[in-house]
């Protein structure tokens, strides 16, 4: 590869990092420095454990992106759903962050440009998609995250107002965001609290959808939140 195809492999590179909207803060995440030692000892244990999981799921998807110098999904090769689960502060999103961030790295060596990895939070999704439907000279993200080669939804359950109309908008929305996803064979990575949490604030169909065949990672059973324990 010559320096301007170097170059040229760079900037396509930085373009799909800020397309990604991965949070300024979890940038430089990354499995082999997510970390599993801070905080008690049993929640060290649980965090190496959710990492081991992690891992495996990792390679199995990058089992599934293949041949020469383009990433595609591989039709004969399903991924599952990744669902992260712990307390409030427990590094879910951090661990999200850690796999997304490494499948754009994939990139740097199998690059294909009608690949997208996408991060985002449920409340800022479903608020983008409805201001898209107010304003038409929004850009709607809707088909984006239903064609992304890997999404993150971050604190999926977050997102229920207890408000009925608005209630029934996210349904809609997860619904047909996560069975598009579920039949082209696109994995998911969902963050959530609990599965009390997940099973008050989401419809049965769209659960179903996301974790019915989700490999299940928890990063803490029961530990402080790290962000104030420090």
């Amino acid at each position: 590869m010559n320096e301007l195809q170097q170059g040229q492999r760079r900037r396509e590179i930085e373009r799909q990092k800020r397309a990604s909207r991965i949070p300024p803060q979890f940038s430089k995440a990354s499995l082999q420095t997510y970390d599993t030692t801070s905080g008690e000892a049993k929640s060290a244990e649980d965090r190496a454990v959710a990492l081991a999981r992690a891992n495996n799921w990792f390679n199995a998807y990058k089992q599934a992106v293949v041949d020469n110098e383009r990433i595609v999904l591989n039709a004969e090769a399903t991924v599952p759903n990744l669902a992260i689960s712990g307390l409030v502060g427990t590094t879910k999103s951090t661990l999200a962050a850690c796999l997304l961030n490494d499948a754009l790295e994939l990139m740097r060596t199998r690059l294909g440009d009608d690949i997208s990895v996408r991060w985002w939070g449920v409340n800022d999704l479903l608020h983008a998609i409805g201001a898209a439907i107010r304003d038409d000279e929004r850009e709607d993200p809707e088909p984006d995250a239903c064609a992304a080669s890997l999404l993150v939804l971050d604190d999926i359950g977050r997102h229920r107002t207890g408000a009925k109309s608005e209630d029934t908008f996210a349904t809609a929305h997860l619904y047909d965001i996560s069975n598009a996803r579920l039949e082209a064979g696109l994995p998911t990575i969902i963050t959530y609290n609990g599965i009390a949490e997940l099973n008050r604030a989401l419809d049965k169909s769209v659960k179903s959808r996301l974790i019915g065949t989700a490999t299940l990672v928890e990063t803490a059973k029961d530990m402080k939140d790290l962000r104030t324990s420090r």
